[in-house]
């Protein structure tokens, strides 16, 4: 594991600039909230991380401790935000009177309540309720520019729905998490929108997927493994399931096919119930208890994460020369 994290630093360290990790899945129960919340904990330890609460529930919120729902429809609203407060309250006057709040001026800084060292986040809002148009998906394009400025990694948490948000979402992030659950319901469900997904790279050829298995069951005493055989050979068979459908689906780069297996990280992060002591809580795992299992499955989920924005924004020096 050490070395793994010892590599990841050093690609990231020379040729990464960072992006933005969104996590999506049309089912719901899959752990979005959680593998969200978590990651940005384990990023922060590499970089300056913002944490965007897109769902309307405001679970990350709350698994953070923010109890005030409020800032993240701000992004999508009329109101448009820069690095810091206009000094040249002239200028500011004239576009406000000219284009209304559409190009107003803010401080985006005003969003962003802190959770720990280097870990900001922008808590859910009731006003995400409702379809996103042109406008809204407009300001979001130009408020995301705005905190690439500001912070190093932005993981952003999403209700389980396939909308224009959505769709907006997997073609502006640098890479695009999908938590899957090894059950039949999770499994079953990911093929249609997987389909969706790869359909979207045909068009947008800068999409890039990874998914990610969670809640995986393990560690069992030999004592209790007679009750639970029948949990771990359903759990087998959805994994070869989930592996064969890797296998058949097609994505594409810059109009080629990306070869399937590519798209998992191999990785699984375990059932545990330290999960949910430290959400209870409203902290993070890392913080909860740092030298756990899950906590340093997290930390191997970061340096996977680190690498794949490694190697993307490597691909893309290559091309530009």
């Amino acid at each position: 594991m050490k070395k793994t994290s010892l590599s990841a630093d050093f690609v990231v360290g020379r040729e990464s600039k960072g992006g933005i990790i969104h996590i999506a899945n049309i089912k719901g129960g899959v752990g979005k909230s959680t593998i969200a919340t978590n990651l940005a904990a384990a990023l922060a330890k590499r970089g300056k991380t913002l944490i965007i609460d897109f769902d309307v529930q405001g679970n990350v919120s709350h698994a953070l401790g923010f109890s005030e729902r409020k800032n993240a429809a701000s992004l999508l609203l009329s109101k448009k935000f820069s690095n810091s407060r206009e000094s040249n309250f002239f200028f500011k006057r004239m576009w406000q009177y000219i284009l209304g709040t559409i190009v107003g001026r803010g401080d985006i800084s005003v969003l962003c309540g802190i959770v720990q060292k280097n870990l900001y986040m922008i808590p859910a809002d009731d006003l995400l309720w409702g379809d996103t148009n042109f406008v809204k998906r407009h300001n979001l394009a130009h408020n995301l520019n705005v905190l690439r400025k500001n912070f190093k990694y932005i993981v952003i948490d999403t209700p389980s729905i396939w909308n224009k948000l959505s769709k907006f979402l997997y073609i502006k992030s640098d890479l695009n998490l999908i938590p899957v659950t090894l059950n039949a319901l999770s499994t079953r469900s990911l093929q249609d929108y997987l389909t969706h997904i790869a359909k979207l790279s045909q068009i947008y050829s800068n999409i890039t997927v990874r998914l990610v298995k969670n809640e995986v069951f393990g560690g069992v005493k030999d004592t209790e493994m007679k009750n639970l055989r029948g949990k771990m050979r359903t759990m087998a068979e959805n994994r070869a399931f989930l592996n064969n459908l890797c296998r058949t689906l097609s994505f594409y780069k810059n109009g080629k096919t990306v070869a399937p297996e590519q798209i998992m990280f191999n990785i699984e992060i375990p059932e545990s119930s330290i999960i949910r002591d430290a959400q209870d809580m409203g902290i993070s795992v890392e913080e909860y208890k740092e030298k756990s299992l899950v906590a340093q499955t997290f930390a191997s989920l970061a340096d996977m994460v680190l690498m794949t924005l490694s190697m993307k924004s490597r691909n893309k020096i290559q091309r530009y020369y």
